[in-house]
């Protein structure tokens, strides 16, 4: 789904239950909601620009937890990436000021 692909769809982000997230995702939706919920949860429970850390590694511990292992979380506001992930497991959404990158891979 990268944006130098030949041929690949146009990418836009869209709202998402309170999220500005990339679309398309290549995530099944309630995983997505899942994500979305969670790391609203979270930066209630941790300040995003002090804890951004245990805000990750949560996420992380509680998705290979409920989906199986292998899963990577990023969350700041300032950060690339390039990523190889699973089908079907990869979003990329913001709340606020702070950007979470989600994906499987192994």
């Amino acid at each position: 789904m990268g944006s130098g692909d030949q041929g690949s769809s146009q990418e836009e982000f869209i709202n998402w239950k309170g999220a500005k997230i990339l679309w398309p995702v290549d995530m099944p939706d309630y995983i997505v909601d899942y994500t979305v919920v969670r790391c609203k949860q979270l930066m209630e429970e941790f300040n995003p620009d002090k804890n951004a850390l245990q805000i990750a590694e949560k996420l992380k511990k509680e998705l290979d937890a409920k989906w199986g292992l292998f899963w990577h979380v990023t969350v700041g506001n300032n950060f690339g990436s390039y990523v190889v992930h699973q089908k079907r497991r990869f979003v990329y959404f913001s709340l606020a000021h702070v950007s979470f990158l989600i994906y499987k891979a192994h």
